[in-house]
């Protein structure tokens, strides 16, 4: 699936793009102040124009990358690329059905009920993207604490959109991987990614405080007769420091 499915939950309208202040010639690189936001540039109003490198999900050519799915043991599923994948590209967007904490949580209560373990993204308030019965393959790209990947989070014509980019050159035949980063609030999950410098969990210590979203997101999805864990994903880096939230929600239900 190419697109995001809205269920329950409108797209937001489009309001007055602001261009970026970069000059005719350059190609918004990493002075842009647009991508600096995570915010892609508006074609019509870019004076780059064909050189604005700001535009790679709405450039994105499917046909270019060559991805598989394949069976990679313990982890499951996971997956790679067919062909090399230069650094700070676009590999894949992250699609799925969006919809409200709300569907979402009738969704547990009975879609899900029997279903040992599952995840949603959390990608915009009090909405979040469902990839396990309709999205992209982009779902099965798996943990490493040694990433050569990360999924970020962008605005795009006003949308939210999250997409996987390369942090490296990538090799082809190589597995696409991105820290899960898990901030857990219940138990620890292990790791098993094999990297050198591996934290034998999926993610930072247990969290005993959590911030006020965390903790109104948690609220939110409590499910009644449930025993429900949750574990929160910060997205790391560059997205931490512009307060960009990517949430991963991964529950557990026993």
């Amino acid at each position: 699936m190419n697109i995001d499915i809205y269920l329950d939950c409108e797209i937001r309208l489009k309001s007055l793009s602001i261009p970026c202040d970069c000059k005719e010639g350059e190609n918004c690189g990493s002075g842009c102040i647009n991508r600096s936001l995570f915010i892609e540039c508006d074609p019509q109003l870019c004076k780059c124009n064909e050189k604005c490198s700001n535009q790679r999900f709405q450039r994105y050519d499917k046909k270019s990358k060559q991805l598989k799915v394949f069976w990679s043991g313990s982890k499951g599923y996971g997956l790679k690329t067919i062909k090399p994948i230069k650094k700070d590209e676009l590999i894949i967007e992250y699609t799925g059905e969006v919809m409200s904490l709300k569907a979402c949580n009738k969704r547990l209560e009975t879609v899900y009920k029997d279903l040992k373990s599952f995840y949603f993204i959390h990608f915009e308030s009090g909405k979040v993207i469902d990839a396990y019965q309709k999205g992209s393959i982009a779902r099965f790209a798996n943990h490493s604490c040694n990433p050569n990947c990360s999924m970020e989070r962008w605005t795009v014509n006003d949308e939210t959109r999250v997409g996987l980019f390369a942090l490296r050159n990538i090799e082809a035949g190589e597995e696409l991987l991105y820290d899960y980063n898990f901030h857990s609030f219940g138990e620890q999950q292990k790791c098993n990614c094999g990297s050198k410098n591996c934290r034998g969990i999926i993610g930072t210590k247990n969290q005993k405080e959590e911030s006020e979203e965390e903790s109104h997101l948690n609220k939110e999805t409590k499910l009644t007769g449930l025993n429900v864990k949750m574990k929160n994903s910060r997205r790391l880096s560059r997205i931490h420091k512009h307060n960009v939230l990517l949430i991963i929600i991964y529950i557990y239900i026993y």
